[in-house]
């Protein structure tokens, strides 16, 4: 973990998402857009009592992947945004004007998340379970429209390699 990292993060490519081989790829790149990331700025307190700043971003690709970064402790600079091994990985796709993410967190295991954009904002509104038996039970985000991730338009060189 370089510096600029603020945490560990899991991370594997090769899980088995399934969201786009059963509902099919949508990609609809004015409402999750490609060239640049949706980036948040929060803020912990650590143990000492000091405020700590926390970045985390997430980046569209046009084939209907996502990568989602964990905490960098300042504002990622052009490499780091372009470095996709401090993040997890997840596939997208665009319904009713709204961008669901299908993903996986080590605690949770696999999770559809839906998201709507305002102009340049991406605001989480739903989370559920990943469950394909027609019973998906949608919770509010926790995050109640706290910490939106703003949209920066940046150069982007990597590929999505998962």
């Amino acid at each position: 973990m370089n510096a600029q990292q603020c945490s560990d993060c899991g991370k594997n490519p090769h899980l088995k998402f399934i969201s786009l081989k059963i509902k099919g790829t949508k990609i609809d790149t004015a409402v999750a857009k490609t060239n640049g990331v949706y980036l948040r700025k929060f803020f912990r307190i650590n143990l000492d009592k000091t405020r700590q700043d926390i970045y985390h971003f997430y980046r569209f690709f046009e084939n209907g992947k996502v990568y989602m970064s964990c905490g960098y402790c300042s504002f990622p600079n052009g490499s780091e945004l372009n470095d996709l091994k401090y993040g997890s990985y997840g596939e997208y796709r665009i319904e009713n004007n709204q961008i669901v993410i299908e993903g996986h967190g080590s605690y949770v295991g696999y999770y559809l998340s839906y998201w709507k954009t305002e102009s340049d904002t991406l605001i989480e509104t739903h989370t559920s379970k990943r469950k394909f038996d027609g019973k998906i039970k949608l919770k509010k985000a926790y995050t109640d429209n706290e910490y939106p991730y703003e949209f920066y338009k940046c150069k982007l060189t990597t590929n999505s390699f998962w």
